[in-house]
C-alpha cells in the first residue's frame, strides 16, 4: 500500500519539473518532473507545452510508515483434511451386553470311543417266551438224568445159550463161627496209622472186616488234600459237607477236579463249525449253558469253595481243531483270547496291560497246516486263584472258511 503512494508522489514531482521546464524551454523537448512540484502547477505548465516529452526519474524514498489494518477479508474455503491424530488411551470398560438368542441347534457330534468293559452285571430277570426257532445242531451230551421209575414187567424171553464165565459175585452171608483156635504167637508192632480227618459222621459197624463190609458211610472232608497228610498218589476223596462232590489227590497234594475223557470218535460231534462267521465270537454265545458248570462238571459253589481253600491253580486246556488256529503265523490280533476268572483278556504273549499269558505245547493248530484232519494243541497256564481257571474263549481266527473246533479240559488242579 504505501509503495503505491510513493509512486503517485514520485509521479507529480516529475510532471511538475516537466511543466517548469516548458516555461524556460520554448519549444521545449522534454520535461523533467520534480519532487519539489504540486501537481496541479506540473498539470498547468505541462498544458503549455504539449510537444514536450517528460522524462520521469525518481529515487528510491525511505520506508512509509505501518498503514491502518484493512477490513476483515472474506472466509477463505476450508483447508485439506489434517493428518490423523495420535492414538487415544483405551477406555474404560463398557457394560456387558444382554445375551443374545439361543443359536441353532448344531449337528450331531461324532461318535464317542468305546468305552472301558464294564463289570459282569446280575443276571437279568427272564424275558418272555420267544417264537419256535430252527432246529439246531447237535448239542453237547448232557449229565446223566435222574433214575427213572420202575418200569412193568416184561414177558419171558426165550432161553438165550450158555455165556461166559461171570464176575466174581457178590460176598454171601456171614457163616456160622468155627471152632476156637489155638492162641498163634504174638505179632510183630504194627506200624503208626493215617491221623483221622473223619469230620462227618462215620457210621461204620463194631464188626466190620473189610471195606466192603455193608453200612459204611463215605467221609466227607471239610479241607482239600493240601491239608491231608500222608495220602497215597490218587486218593479220590469226598469234599464240602454241605454239598459234597468228589476230587483227587494228585503228587504235590494238588486238589484236582475229576473231569471226563471225550472219546476221540465223539469229538467231530461235539465240535463247532463256523464257516458261516464272519467276525470274532465268544464260546459261551454257542452253549445254552454256563460254560463252568459244563466244562468243569461241577457248580458254582463247588468251585468257589475250592477257590476259598486254594492259593495257585494249574489249568491244562485241549483246543481240537479242524483248520483253526490258536496263535496263527504268531498274530497277536488272531490268536485266541482266554477270559479269566477276573474278566481279563489274555493271548499266548505279554501285553502291555498284563504280563500274565498262556503257554503252548504240542502245537498242530496252525494256519499253515491248513489240513481238514483233525488236530489239537494243549494250553497251559499257572497262576494264583485271582486269575483262574477260565470262564470263556473268544475265537478270533475267523477266515470265512469251513473251520471247526472242541474244547476239551484236561485238568485243572487247586493248591
Amino acid at each position: 500500500m504505501m509503495e503505491d503512494n510513493t509512486l503517485k508522489l514520485l509521479f507529480f514531482i516529475l510532471i511538475y519539473v516537466a511543466v517548469t521546464m516548458c516555461d524556460i524551454l520554448t519549444p521545449p523537448k522534454s520535461m523533467t518532473a520534480t519532487a519539489d512540484l504540486g501537481a496541479n502547477v506540473c498539470a498547468i505548465k505541462l498544458s503549455k507545452c504539449p510537444s514536450a516529452t517528460v522524462t520521469l526519474s525518481a529515487e528510491k524514498g525511505n520506508k512509509g510508515d505501518i498503514g491502518v489494518p484493512g477490513d476483515r477479508g472474506p472466509i477463505g474455503k476450508p483447508g485439506p483434511p489434517g493428518r490423523d491424530g495420535l492414538r487415544g488411551e483405551k477406555g474404560e470398560r463398557g457394560i456387558s451386553g444382554r445375551d443374545g438368542l439361543p443359536g441353532p441347534i448344531g449337528e450331531p457330534g461324532l461318535p464317542g470311543r468305546d468305552g472301558l468293559r464294564g463289570e459282569k452285571g446280575d443276571s437279568g430277570d427272564i424275558g418272555p417266551k420267544g417264537d419256535k426257532a430252527d432246529k439246531g445242531s447237535l448239542g453237547y451230551p448232557g449229565r446223566d438224568g435222574l433214575p427213572g421209575k420202575k418200569g412193568d414187567k416184561g414177558s419171558q424171553g426165550e432161553q438165550g445159550p450158555i455165556g461166559p464165565l461171570g464176575l466174581r459175585g457178590i460176598k454171601g452171608d456171614k457163616g456160622e463161627s468155627g471152632r476156637n483156635g489155638k492162641d498163634g504167637e504174638k505179632g510183630l508192632t504194627g506200624l503208626p496209622g493215617v491221623p483221622g480227618v473223619c469230620v462227618k459222621t462215620c457210621s461204620i459197624p463194631d464188626d466190620l472186616e473189610d471195606d466192603e463190609a455193608e453200612g459204611k458211610t463215605e467221609t466227607v472232608y471239610t479241607q482239600t488234600c493240601k491239608s491231608l497228610i500222608s495220602l497215597p498218589k490218587d486218593t479220590i476223596l469226598s469234599v464240602m459237607p454241605e454239598d459234597p462232590f468228589h476230587v483227587v489227590c494228585k503228587e504235590d497234594r494238588k486238589t484236582c477236579l475229576m473231569l471226563d475223557k471225550t472219546d476221540s470218535k465223539m469229538i467231530p460231534v461235539l465240535a463247532v463249525n463256523y464257516k458261516e462267521n464272519n467276525k470274532s465270537f465268544w464260546l459261551s454265545e454257542y452253549l445254552p449253558y454256563s460254560p463252568i458248570t459244563h466244562y468243569y462238571n461241577i457248580t458254582m459253589q463247588q468251585l468257589l469253595w475250592l477257590h476259598s481253600r486254594s492259593t495257585y491253580v494249574t489249568q491244562t486246556i485241549r483246543y481240537h481243531c479242524k483248520n483253526s488256529a490258536v496263535a496263527p503265523n504268531n498274530k497277536t490280533e488272531n490268536s485266541l483270547s482266554l477270559l479269566t476268572w477276573n474278566d481279563k483278556l489274555i493271548g499266548p504273549s505279554p501285553t502291555e496291560n498284563s504280563p500274565f499269558h498262556y503257554k503252548l505245547h504240542d502245537d498242530s493248530c496252525t494256519e499253515s497246516v491248513g489240513s481238514m484232519e483233525w488236530k489239537y494243541t494243549d494250553i497251559k497256564l499257572v497262576d494264583t486263584v485271582n486269575r483262574l481257571p477260565i470262564i470263556d474263549f473268544l475265537i478270533k481266527d475267523v477266515r470265512k472258511e469251513d473251520q471247526s473246533f472242541f474244547i476239551e479240559m484236561r485238568e485243572l488242579c487247586f493248591i
